[in-house]
């Protein structure tokens, strides 16, 4: 008997985590004071870069879609950690940055999905939240 009520207890609590399971938290609690009012076509992105001793600036190339899509849109040099940029909503968006490391190139990749939710239930008035403008392009070593 007991192991029943357990288990019924246990499968309750997976379907009520099941519907936001896929969801990533940040969707999920938004923050009121990033409300747009209107839907916004492109919004600001921030990737992130590793500078430091071994790498002075950082050669990165920025690809819509998947890497495999060889989309290409925008090559460059970063010599700050940040850097910033304004790309169309609702798209996948790759960053690829090149660092020198012992003699040897490394390459690191970074992906996400640039994304407008439209939210009315959350804050006072109804509203737009960008999600997925941050990329990070920087050494995890």
């Amino acid at each position: 008997m007991f192991i029943r009520r357990y288990l019924i207890i246990v499968v309750a609590f997976l379907f009520l985590i099941w519907p936001i399971s896929c969801e990533k938290i940040e969707e999920i609690f938004v923050d009121c004071n990033e409300c747009i009012t209107y839907y916004p076509p492109v919004a600001d992105v921030t990737i992130r870069f590793t500078i430091n001793k071994d790498n002075s600036f950082v050669k990165f190339k920025l690809y819509r879609g998947n890497l495999e899509c060889e989309d290409f849109i925008l090559e460059g040099i970063t010599y700050g950690p940040e850097w910033d940029l304004r790309l169309d909503v609702n798209q996948y968006y790759t960053i690829v940055a090149e660092y020198l490391s012992d003699g040897k190139i490394i390459n690191v990749v970074d992906g996400a999905e640039l994304k407008v939710k439209f939210d009315k239930s959350s804050c006072d008035q109804d509203c737009y939240f960008i999600f997925g403008d941050e990329l990070d392009a920087r050494l995890k070593y």
